[in-house]
């Protein structure tokens, strides 16, 4: 992309509009102190659009020498990746493995996908001087993430949200009792109506940090662990003293 615009310096309105588009919302966002990964999607449009007039520019130059070797270095980190699965997941005790009992199919879909992607590309570059080249070095991204759906471990999910944590311990869980999932519950748990039990299924870092933050007015009872896991902590509050 960046050969194309070195190649044809001249910089268009598009092209300064959308320079411009993507900039702004990244340092504006940048600067923000509470910041999330979904601020950045405004910028994807106009990077959408330099990138695509970059590549077109660079795809009518007779040579395509660094396509080649993108599509090469891509193939090869595909395949490394496709390697790197294999082996963590054949070498290694189920408790070091990302995917879990029941996930066979996941991971072998991974590693095939994985496989597909270093081939595509290496049959990119081979072909890079017509458009089959050019499709199928598109076609292996577009490949893999279709799959990303079906192949994400159940483990990243859990480590995310508490649903599966709180399914796999409702059998702990008093029907009478409050349960929160939320960080910052120092207000909730000291609210003076409180009589019953308080159930917390929370991250283990919120959970240190609501011990520590406990109002010294009225300090809650000792938490009593019913169940933890690398992620999550399920604690139970006596009535409030």
């Amino acid at each position: 992309m960046i050969s194309g615009y070195q190649k044809h310096a001249q910089a268009g309105s598009l092209i300064r509009f959308a320079g411009l588009w993507s900039l702004g919302p990244f340092l504006f966002f940048s600067a923000s102190s509470g910041r999330l990964g979904t601020y950045i999607l405004p910028c994807f449009p106009p990077l959408a659009i330099l990138i695509g007039i970059g590549l077109n520019r660079y795809l009518a130059a007779p040579t395509r020498t660094l396509f080649s070797a993108g599509a090469v270095t891509s193939g090869a980190v595909a395949l490394a990746g496709t390697a790197f699965l294999l082996i963590h997941e054949l070498g290694n005790p189920p408790s070091v493995r990302w995917y879990g009992d029941g996930e066979l199919w996941k991971w072998i879909v991974a590693s095939i996908t994985l496989a597909l992607w270093g081939s595509l590309c290496f049959f990119s570059a081979a072909r890079a001087r017509n458009t089959a080249g050019i499709w199928l070095f598109w076609s292996a991204p577009v490949l893999f993430m279709f799959s990303v759906n079906f192949i994400i471990p159940a483990k990243s999910v859990d480590h995310r949200a508490p649903g599966t944590f709180i399914m796999a311990h409702a059998k702990e869980i008093p029907p009478e009792a409050q349960v929160f999932s939320n960080a910052g519950l120092g207000n909730l748990l000291n609210v003076p109506d409180r009589t019953g039990e308080v159930v917390v299924v929370m991250g283990k870092n919120h959970f240190a940090q609501l011990i520590e933050a406990q109002p010294t007015t009225r300090p809650l009872p000792p938490p009593q662990i019913q169940s933890e896991s690398p992620d999550f902590v399920l604690a139970r509050f006596g009535p409030a003293p």
